[in-house]
């Protein structure tokens, strides 16, 4: 009986030592389960507050953009304003005295006067349509730009979603495959200009070639800037390792797939690095945009490895992606923006000027042609007097001859109706 209680004793105990190692194999599972649920929460928040931190600042570069279009939008109303003020007092002007002049002298100087006033006014009113259309245009793309500005913000944000979703989606049919990586990274750079507002082939240039000292360089895509300045960016994928990281739930296999991951963004920084392309173009800064066009992919190598960002920047390589990148590419597109109105208001200016050259030489013209006139007036007036007024007048010696007996077939007119018609024939200008 004794034995039969020890041996149903002994089995119980078995049991439950079996029982709670299974529990605790259970609980281990859990755990690890649990600590890959933690970690994919982190890199996911990560992600949250970098997009959050995009949009703040997008909003703000909204705000002072909405500052920027209402100053602008002002100041050419204003513009626009003075030019049809100018427009019409300068019309007024030259009407009236074309007027004056018209009244006063003869048919052949009337027509004169009409044609150097077409010659002067027709260049003018040509200038003034060109400029106002240029102001309109300004305006229009003005509007434009900001009226899609928010459409844009929310295009960031379903960019990055459908990005990180093709990127997943290519991940098998890319893994292995860095010929075929690369162009799809270069294609989904040139999206990005694109959706920023830069035209390419105007504000940049994709895959320029170089022949140098050390052979020939061909990067992604050049970024032209105002003032004769340019950006290089050189889109690089690094997919492989990171597909592999997500392959596998192994803590082993995890971390050295990330360690592989961030091995491969350092090589392609030491790519970039040695290629040398800041010294391709004049009036570039000495670092080259890498373009990473997975944004996990690139947080998650930030967060594994912090001194990454410092490490590429003192290689002379700037790490971005595509959140970071379609920023600056939004301030680069307002700034071509407004080096175009800049540009507009220097020919408004310049316009300006050439008018008042011109309407100056005019008056110059006009007053020689006054002086010429009344030299011609006063002439004619003496050669009236010598001819038919005071003592010994042509008119009156020719009628002596008359009386005298000459033989001639016509005879003079009247001498006071003579002077009548003289008189009705001069010209009557005063100084302009």
């Amino acid at each position: 009986m004794v034995v039969a209680n020890l041996v149903g004793l002994m089995s119980g105990w078995l049991l439950r030592n079996r029982q709670n190692a299974s529990v605790r194999n259970d609980y281990a599972v859990a755990q690890a389960r649990i600590a890959f649920i933690e970690n994919e929460l982190a890199t996911a928040t990560q992600t949250i507050s970098e997009l959050r931190n995009t949009i703040t600042t997008l909003h703000q570069q909204n705000a002072r953009l909405d500052a920027t279009n209402r100053h602008l939008t002002d100041a050419l109303a204003s513009q626009k304003a003075d030019t049809d003020t100018l427009q019409k007092r300068l019309t007024t002007e030259f009407e009236n005295m074309a007027n004056r002049l018209l009244s006063k002298t003869t048919q052949t100087v009337t027509q004169h006067n009409r044609e150097n006033l077409t010659d002067v006014l027709k260049p003018f009113t040509e200038k003034l349509m060109d400029l106002g259309k240029k102001v309109t245009d300004s305006y229009t793309h003005e509007a434009k730009e900001r009226a899609s500005l928010q459409g844009e913000l929310k295009q960031l944000l379903n960019l990055n979603q459908t990005m990180a979703l093709e990127a997943k989606n290519l991940s098998t049919a890319l893994k292995g495959e860095s010929k075929v990586q690369g162009n799809w990274g270069e294609t989904i750079l040139e999206r990005l200009l694109e959706t920023s507002g830069l035209q390419k082939g105007r504000e940049f240039t994709v895959q320029p070639s170089f022949t140098t000292a050390e052979g020939r360089r061909q990067p992604d895509v050049i970024v032209h800037l105002p003032e004769n300045r340019h950006l290089i960016i050189d889109a690089k994928v690094s997919l492989t390792a990171y597909a592999q990281y997500f392959a596998t739930e192994n803590a082993d296999e995890k971390k050295a797939a990330l360690d592989r991951h961030v091995s491969s963004i350092r090589s392609h920084i030491k790519q970039l690095r040695d290629k040398n392309y800041t010294q391709l173009t004049t009036n570039s800064p000495d670092f080259v945009i890498m373009f990473m066009p997975i944004e996990p992919a690139f947080g998650l190598a930030m967060q594994h490895n912090d001194s990454l960002f410092l490490d590429a920047l003192n290689n002379n390589v700037l790490l971005v992606s595509p959140s970071s990148l379609l920023a600056t590419l939004r301030i680069i597109a307002t700034m071509w923006t407004n080096d175009r109105q800049n540009k507009h208001a220097l020919d408004i200016a310049e316009e300006g000027g050439k008018l008042y050259d011109k309407f100056v030489s005019f008056l110059e013209d006009l007053n020689q042609m006054g002086r010429q006139l009344n030299t011609v007036t006063t002439t004619y007036a003496s050669l009236s007097k010598k001819l038919s007024e005071g003592t010994g007048n042509i008119i009156g010696r020719t009628k002596k001859l008359e009386q005298l007996g000459i033989k001639a077939r016509k005879q003079l007119p009247d001498t006071a109706v003579y002077s009548e018609a003289m008189a009705s024939k001069r010209l009557d200008v005063t100084n302009p």
